[in-house]
């Protein structure tokens, strides 16, 4: 469980990273070009196929901060899931140490 939870977490960090430097090439785009003439992710990922609707990319200012200080969306999405299944696995383990 411990591996799963490494891997999960180590995805959502990637993601959050990925996420930050959409977020950032997209904002130098439309600065560069100007927001009237300039593609959104979301407008250029649909002329490519790709529904990016439910992405979760922020401003790339809302990702300032370091780990473990800040989470990213992505992290702050999947560490409180861990966070209880760890309890919940204490919590089991605890419960078969008093059958013993």
């Amino acid at each position: 469980m411990a591996t799963a939870h490494d891997k999960a977490l180590t995805a959502a960090e990637a993601w959050d990273k990925a996420a930050y430097h959409l977020a950032a090439k997209e904002r130098a785009h439309l600065r560069a070009v100007g927001r009237d003439q300039g593609l959104t992710l979301t407008v250029l990922a649909a002329e490519n196929g790709v529904d990016i609707s439910e992405w979760h990319i922020l401003d790339p200012d809302e990702y300032k901060g370091s780990y473990p200080h800040y989470d990213g969306p992505a992290v702050a999405e999947v560490r409180p899931v861990i966070e209880q299944q760890q309890k919940l696995l204490k919590n089991a383990s605890d419960l078969a140490g008093e059958r013993n």
